[in-house]
């Protein structure tokens, strides 16, 4: 394979994962919006606060059992959480992603949890 080939294969594979990101912040937008609209059907005054409350009833019952049920419940309460705060719950969670694989990261504290290093 020549440079020039080898470059255009690069640029190539680079616009691919440029295109699949876009494709999956976009679905993250579709599902967040679908739980909005759920949200305000539910319950129409709800606000950060109550959504946060509820976020920690459902993460009390995660805790007791680590079911996925529990969990989606705590995915899709945090979606709600994020629509009423302006923001996509998704995209934030991408950039997010990108930050934390450039970050150092410490030992376990006495909990046994890992966090970066400030």
């Amino acid at each position: 394979m020549t440079e020039s080939e080898f470059t255009k294969l690069t640029e190539a594979i680079r616009v691919k994962d440029q295109m699949i990101a876009t494709l999956l912040r976009e679905s993250g937008v579709e599902f967040q919006r679908d739980v909005a609209k759920l949200n305000e059907r539910i319950n129409p005054n709800s606000t950060p606060e109550t959504i946060l409350r509820h976020i920690k009833r459902e993460v009390e019952e995660l805790e007791e059992a680590y079911g996925q049920e529990e969990a989606a419940d705590v995915y899709i309460l945090l979606c709600a959480l994020a629509w009423r705060c302006g923001y996509s719950l998704h995209h934030i969670a991408l950039l997010k992603m990108e930050r934390n694989h450039q970050r150092k990261w410490g030992k376990p504290d006495k909990d046994g949890v890992v966090e970066h290093l400030r």
